[in-house]
């Protein structure tokens, strides 16, 4: 009786428990899931972080435009019946703006420079008028103020290009350099970037393109 217990006892003991098999079937299939887990994490994670760095791209080149936009809609000339663009290239524009409060104009210069790879550096230099040298104003060479504004800029296509309506019938040319004689009403910018630090395929390229008439061109 106390044998036919005992067998009892330690059959009903090995049901109870896993062998060493099942343990470790149960714990590759956990890995696998946890692993799988992380994959999607990760992929979500990097999602996110890629259309933030495309969000973030989109809103420094929408300020970059609006600020040249409002430069350019305040150039005017430093000379009777001059032109307020003193120079014009696909990569350079040199203007003058009275948005200043100080007196005479603003010799301004956007240049799309440092360039490696196709990405440039978008920079501004602005110059202060020389105080009483106008209305033929003179300025000074040390610029008041020297940034760039906006990094990974593409340089695959013209950034800067004058704009007029001629012909008959009238049709718009555009003009992609002058240098001292500069007689157009319209300048064309196309802006193109590439976000950094995106995973790969996911940079999306920001273009904005705009026209501005130069509201006190002769």
């Amino acid at each position: 009786m106390r044998r036919w217990a005992r067998r009892r006892l330690v059959h009903a003991s090995g049901d109870a428990g896993f062998s060493l098999v099942e343990v470790s079937v149960a714990m590759i299939l956990s890995a696998m899931v946890a692993a799988s887990l992380a994959g999607v994490m990760y992929s979500l994670s990097q999602n996110a972080s890629d259309a933030g760095r495309n969000a973030d791209l989109q809103r420094t080149g929408r300020l970059v435009m609006a600020e040249l936009m409002m430069d350019l809609r305040q150039a005017e000339s430093i000379t009777f019946n001059g032109d307020p663009i003193e120079s014009l290239t696909a990569d350079r524009i040199v203007f003058y703006s009275d948005r200043a409060e100080a007196e005479g104009p603003e010799r301004i210069v956007y240049e799309r420079t440092s360039c490696v790879s196709g990405l440039c550096r978008l920079r501004v230099t602005r110059y202060q008028a020389v105080a009483g040298s106008g209305p033929e104003w003179a300025f000074v060479t040390t610029a008041f103020e020297d940034q760039f504004v906006m990094e990974r800029v593409r340089n695959d296509q013209a950034l800067f290009r004058g704009a007029a309506w001629t012909g008959t019938p009238v049709a718009k040319t555009y003009v992609s350099a002058c240098a001292g004689s500069c007689p157009f009403p319209l300048v064309a910018i196309r802006l193109r970037a590439l976000p950094a630090g995106t995973s790969a395929g996911a940079a999306q390229t920001l273009e904005i393109t705009e026209e501005v008439e130069l509201r006190n061109a002769g």
